[in-house]
């Protein structure tokens, strides 16, 4: 229930912020009336004041709504890169494989050596104790003490598997729900035909690759559990090519900062007193407000260069008026209205 009304308290006054300036800009005399904003200014502040209720809201919401919004911030700049070596390397398919794959090669080890996992497309193993170890049956896997490789594998790639049709589905089912009740045979055309079947193939690819090279290399090689991950990291990031997505792309990112953060915190490397003071420092409140008030600026500014889900989260917060706002916008900048 406590959470309900801070959710709520949260919809009515970030709702809000967006009514002030939408009345604000909607007429002459009340921009003269408040005095001329800039465009940056004039549309970040509303969507920043109104994110401050983030610090109402529960922190698991607040945290990953803000790496959402700040993965979105990221993918705006990566589009909005100009000349001929970023545009070569914003469509080459390829490059793409390759940046992600270093992403995973990071991000692994960087877990194996934290020994935590978070919400990445494989799970680190902790550490067996003697005991694990002299339990496992002959000829089983090192990861499950009474099964063969090839099951254990195969095991982990069905949950994969089944994670990103659930994903899939709700992705598509749930904005077309209505047309399950109105017409049950063109909903699952629709669902079929817009299926992301790549998405799929990638969560799959990637756990199979995962797995299978962490239990080849266990058995074959003498690797350390770091180097291991760094190696099986970047074969498995070479599934991105089945799906090479903005949103997929730059997830990593923003994972490998907060991560790397934890590696240097629990490191026996020096910590000065400002280190320390940003650590305690609500760094998720902060990024959740400026990405928010940040995307709803370029939302509304630079509206090409915005993911769609952007376009519908914010028209979703605003009931419809960001979209009101950017046409208002673009109409001023092209002159057909003062």
């Amino acid at each position: 229930m406590k959470e309900f009304i801070s959710q709520m308290w949260f919809g009515v006054i970030y709702s809000g912020s967006f009514l002030l300036v939408s009345w604000i800009g909607s007429s002459p005399q009340r921009i003269n009336l408040f005095g001329r904003f800039s465009a940056p200014f004039f549309t970040f502040i509303p969507s920043f004041l109104g994110a401050c209720t983030c610090m109402y809201l529960p922190r698991a919401i607040v945290h990953a709504q803000g790496i959402g919004l700040f993965n979105m911030y990221i993918e705006f700049l990566i589009r909005r890169l100009r000349g001929k070596t970023a545009e070569a390397l914003r469509l080459s398919k390829l490059a793409g494989t390759l940046f992600f794959s270093a992403f995973s090669a990071a991000m692994l080890p960087a877990l194996e050596y934290l020994q935590i996992n978070r919400f990445w497309f494989a799970s680190i193993y902790r550490k067996q104790s003697d005991d694990t170890r002299n339990a496992s049956q002959r000829n089983c896997c090192s990861h499950h003490p009474n099964r063969s490789c090839v099951q254990h594998v195969t095991t982990q790639v069905k949950k994969s598997f089944y994670f990103g049709l659930a994903i899939c589905l709700i992705k598509n089912a749930l904005p077309r729900i209505a047309m399950a009740f109105r017409n049950p045979l063109q909903f699952i055309r629709t669902i079929a035909s817009r299926f992301d079947y790549g998405l799929i193939g990638f969560f799959a690819a990637y756990k199979a690759l995962y797995e299978f090279f962490n239990c080849y290399l266990i058995q074959n090689s003498k690797l350390s559990p770091v180097v291991r991950a760094t190696i099986t990291g970047f074969i498995s990031g070479t599934a991105y090519c089945l799906y090479p997505n903005y949103l997929l792309f730059t997830y990593p990112i923003s994972e490998l900062v907060e991560v790397y953060w934890l590696v240097y915190m629990k490191s026996s490397l020096p910590k000065p007193r400002i280190v320390q003071a940003i650590d305690r420092f609500p760094t998720t409140l902060l990024m959740y407000m400026f990405s928010l008030g940040m995307m709803y600026h370029l939302r509304v500014v630079y509206p090409y260069h915005t993911n769609h889900y952007c376009h519908k989260l914010m028209a979703i917060g605003t009931t419809g008026r960001s979209e009101t706002l950017a046409r208002g916008y673009a109409e001023i900048m092209m002159g057909y209205r003062d």
